[in-house]
């Protein structure tokens, strides 16, 4: 599972895409990982984003 960085089209199966949008968590085909890590479009997920289905975690309001 991989965090979508910056949002863009993907195709699983070389035919069909769809787009990842960012801040999605996601499967990503092994031999994509290297590139699209390198090009800053994937990273790992984080543990927030990881509980909640790949949207991060809504950020506690400062105390006044």
């Amino acid at each position: 599972m991989h965090k979508i960085l910056k949002s863009f089209r993907y195709s699983e199966d070389g035919v069909t895409s769809r787009l990842l949008e960012k801040d999605a968590v996601v499967d990503i085909r092994a031999d994509l990982v290297a590139g699209l890590e390198g090009e800053g479009f994937i990273g790992p997920p984080d543990k927030e984003a990881a509980k909640t289905g790949g949207r991060p975690a809504a950020k506690p309001a400062a105390e006044s």
